[in-house]
C-alpha cells in the first residue's frame, strides 16, 4: 500500500497535468490509463509515481493481462487495491482514482475523478464519463 500525501497545491497541479493529456496518443505501457493517466495524476498531486516498477514491462493488451496475472491480480481494480485504499464511488473526491468495469481482458479501465465526472483516456486525448458509471474508487492521499 502506498503512503501518499497530497501537496498543499495539489488541485492546480492536477489540472495542469490533465490539460497536457489532450493530444496524447494512447500507447500500451507508456501512455495508457495506468501509466500515463493514473500514475501521472498521482505523481502530480503527491510526487510519487506508482507506475515506475511497471512502466515499459508491457506493450499491448495481451502483455498487460500477462503482467497483471504475474503480479497476482485479476483486474486493474485488483492492482489498484494493492496500492491504494478502496472506497465507494459516491464518496470519491477530486483526484481519486475510479475503476470503470468493462468487458476486456483487464476487467475495465481507470480514470481520475474530476468532480461529478471521471477523466479517461481515449485513443487520442481525453474524454469524460459520469462518476456513477464507475464501480469503485481508490483514495489518493
Amino acid at each position: 500500500m502506498l503512503d501518499l500525501q497530497r501537496y498543499a497545491d495539489w488541485r492546480p497541479r492536477l489540472f495542469a497535468f490533465a490539460s497536457g493529456l489532450k493530444t496524447m496518443e494512447f500507447n500500451w505501457g507508456e501512455n495508457d490509463c495506468f501509466t500515463a493517466l493514473v500514475a501521472g495524476a498521482i505523481k502530480a498531486m503527491t510526487g510519487t509515481d506508482p507506475a515506475t516498477p511497471l512502466r515499459s514491462r508491457y506493450h499491448n493488451e495481451a502483455s498487460a493481462r500477462a503482467l497483471l496475472t504475474d503480479l497476482g491480480h485479476e483486474t486493474l481494480a485488483d492492482l489498484m487495491r494493492s496500492m491504494l485504499p478502496e472506497g465507494p464511488i459516491a464518496m470519491a473526491r477530486i483526484g481519486d482514482i475510479a475503476f470503470i468495469a468493462e468487458d476486456n481482458p483487464l476487467g475495465g479501465g481507470l480514470g481520475v475523478v474530476i468532480g461529478a465526472r471521471v477523466l479517461v483516456l481515449r485513443q487520442t486525448g481525453t474524454g469524460t464519463m459520469p462518476l456513477l458509471a464507475a464501480q469503485t474508487s481508490f483514495k489518493v492521499g
